[in-house]
């Protein structure tokens, strides 16, 4: 049997501090030997932290996503030695991510919020964001969570690459980039700093093979500009042949003005009044009238303060424990492509910077002791 005194956790003394040193918009990575390879993982905390400032010609208005939009996207990968692959098991954004822990845990990490940023020609603006990317499953209990630990012993080259933002994320109008220093500082560089957290004894966990959380920010569809019913909301379907744990969705316009194509959300907005989870084409296995009704249904599920953010929603099929997951690896296939699963939605609003965005959260594999 499992000894659960493995499940208390400590974090790393020494945090790794990464400089900023080649820019904003680039990416940087945080290194398996940077990690403690000896032990199991149940998140990483990360802080970004710089000033933007500009002297003349800044912005007159915030995005929607604003700082959370900072880290634009986090990928985790890692070779398993176990099972011989290498996989991308994390691959989300910023924004995103935010959304979901602070959805599941009904908290806010700490952020500078947006109240004290004033867009303004001439101007300079501290920025503090935080962000908790968890590698197993969020409030489901001390034996699912010990069973969905990063098991980096097991792993060759695990990294924690951060695509940066830049002040285009943040900020609108501008007709010049920011420049970005040191917190509270015209000089010097921003930082990046991740504390992972860790299980206490490694030993602890011999002989379990542990489950695998995926989550994954899917490409946006193309016919979403035009306000029209039944639109198909993903292109390729979702994924199939694991247990779904939560989808995160996000609805609005986008930034059309974002540096390098990034998708940050300008405006949120409810361009959906109709939402339907479909298997099929004549399968509905879930239909919401509009996101409040699902953001409704989601505070009945948990029992909770309701989560009420325009343009953000949540279909958690997992609030107390995994045994509700939602199974996609038991699907029967047929003549009527019934295994075919995806959102459909009824667009209220034409607009050519749209933006309907998924992020699926589900768990590959059962984790077993062998």
């Amino acid at each position: 049997m499992m000894n659960w005194a493995g499940v208390y956790y400590q974090r790393q003394k020494q945090p790794t501090v990464i400089s900023v040193n080649a820019g904003m918009s680039q990416r940087y990575t945080m290194t398996f030997e940077q990690m403690d390879r000896t032990r199991w993982a149940r998140g990483a905390y990360i802080t970004f932290r710089g000033r933007l400032a500009w002297g003349a010609n800044g912005p007159n208005a915030l995005t929607a996503d604003s700082i959370r939009a900072i880290i634009a996207n986090f990928k985790v990968t890692g070779y398993s030695r176990a099972t011989g692959k290498s996989v991308d098991f994390i691959n989300v954004k910023g924004p995103a991510l935010k959304q979901y822990v602070s959805q599941k845990l009904q908290a806010n990490l700490r952020d500078d919020y947006d109240a004290a940023l004033i867009p303004a020609a001439n101007g300079s603006y501290d920025i503090d964001v935080r962000y908790y990317l968890p590698f197993g499953v969020l409030n489901a209990g001390a034996q699912a969570t010990v069973g969905t630990l990063l098991d980096l012993p097991n792993y060759n080259n695990v990294q924690i690459e951060m695509t940066l933002g830049d002040d285009t994320s943040i900020f609108n109008g501008q007709t010049v980039a920011g420049t970005f220093t040191a917190y509270g500082s015209g000089a010097g560089l921003p930082a990046v700093t991740i504390q992972m957290e860790y299980a206490q004894s490694p030993d602890k966990f011999v002989g379990l093979k542990p489950a695998r959380v995926w989550m994954t920010t899917l490409p946006m569809p193309s016919q979403i500009i035009t306000a029209a019913a039944g639109v198909r909301l993903n292109v390729n379907g979702l994924p199939r042949g694991n247990r779904h744990l939560a989808y995160v969705l996000r609805t609005g316009q986008k930034n059309p003005n974002a540096t390098n194509g990034q998708i940050v959300c300008l405006t949120r907005a409810n361009i959906l009044d109709g939402l339907r989870l479909k298997l099929g084409q004549n399968n509905i296995l879930h239909e919401y009238s509009d996101f409040a009704s699902l953001q409704d249904f989601q505070a009945i599920d948990v029992m909770g303060t309701r989560y009420a953010a325009t343009g953000a929603a949540m279909l958690d099929f997992v609030p107390r424990n995994l045994l509700s997951a939602f199974r996609t690896d038991q699907f029967i296939a047929g003549s009527t492509s019934d295994t075919d699963l995806f959102w459909e939605g009824d667009i209220n609003t034409s607009n050519a910077n749209n933006m309907i965005e998924t992020t699926i959260v589900e768990l590959v594999d059962n984790f077993i002791f062998q």
